[in-house]
């Protein structure tokens, strides 16, 4: 039997459309021996593996949004972590049964030293799982890098946004889920170069140049991901609504990016039981 793998970008709030196709996905028993996830979408892949795929609905929902959630950063705080105080309160992560999963999972870290992609394994405690899950959603010019092993890891969007290649390295096929309809731009921090050149190029010159890459790498991946799909190689779905912000605070629109991932999982089941070649 093929192995197929699970490849989860990132984007912040945009995850909940990704939320709501693992919650789909869950409902069909769909399991995948492995599966990489990008900032949010690592945190995704902590609730699917978990047994709870909509879990960064519940922790938006009742937590973020109900108590006015703000993505400010402060020496002490930075938003993710913020996050991880909200989903202890309102809906805590069963990491032990995370831990106990007997598929493979990796994070996408950007090391701030080399700027490139580094692929963790998120660790063997709780403790392991959140720094590594803070250093995947680390927003870089917002968040703190965190350190990991001693050396310092920003979102690993900023240096492989999809990591399908990756997955493919050891999967025979992956499913892709994107958090952003065909045609939307991505972020772009060449657009930012003043505070990239600021924050960064004196300490992580690397980084720097990575941050300034990133739109056009991103769409080279895109490029990239277009052929394999055109190749029966990776299934993709990805959002037809135009997104939400990063830090969406309204939330009926977080409600309804969330509702549109679970519908559009639901709608495309046929074609991905053909693609996985499962019964219905």
């Amino acid at each position: 039997m093929r192995k197929t793998g699970l490849v989860l970008e990132g984007g912040a709030f945009r995850g909940l459309f990704t939320a709501g196709v693992l919650d789909c996905l869950a409902e069909k028993q769909i399991d995948f021996p492995y599966i990489v996830g990008v900032s949010s979408g690592a945190v995704n892949a902590v609730g699917y593996l978990s047994g709870q795929a909509g879990q960064m609905r519940r922790v938006v929902a009742g937590g973020a949004a109900a108590d006015g959630f703000s993505p400010t950063l402060t020496p002490e705080r930075d938003p993710v972590g913020a996050l991880f105080e909200y989903s202890t309160r309102f809906a805590p992560y069963d990491i032990d049964r995370f831990l106990e999963t007997e598929s493979e999972c990796e994070f996408v870290l950007t090391c701030c030293e080399s700027g490139e992609a580094t692929y963790v394994r998120p660790g063997d405690d709780e403790s392991a799982v959140t720094e590594a899950c803070r250093a995947a959603c680390a927003v870089p010019l917002l968040c703190q890098p965190v350190k990991i092993g001693g050396a310092p890891y920003v979102d690993g969007g900023v240096s492989d946004p999809i990591p399908v290649a990756h997955a493919l390295g050891k999967c025979d096929r992956a499913v892709v889920v994107l958090t952003r309809r065909e045609g939307e731009e991505p972020t772009d921090y060449a657009r930012m170069a003043f505070l990239v050149e600021i924050c960064y190029r004196e300490k992580y010159p690397k980084l720097a140049d990575a941050l300034l890459a990133r739109a056009k790498n991103y769409r080279k991946e895109q490029k990239a991901l277009a052929q394999l799909e055109k190749q029966g190689k990776v299934f993709v779905i990805r959002p037809t609504l135009p997104s939400i912000r990063h830090f969406e605070s309204d939330r009926t629109r977080t409600e309804e990016f969330y509702r549109h991932g679970y519908e559009s999982m639901q709608a495309r089941w046929d074609d991905l039981r053909d693609f996985l070649e499962v019964d219905a």
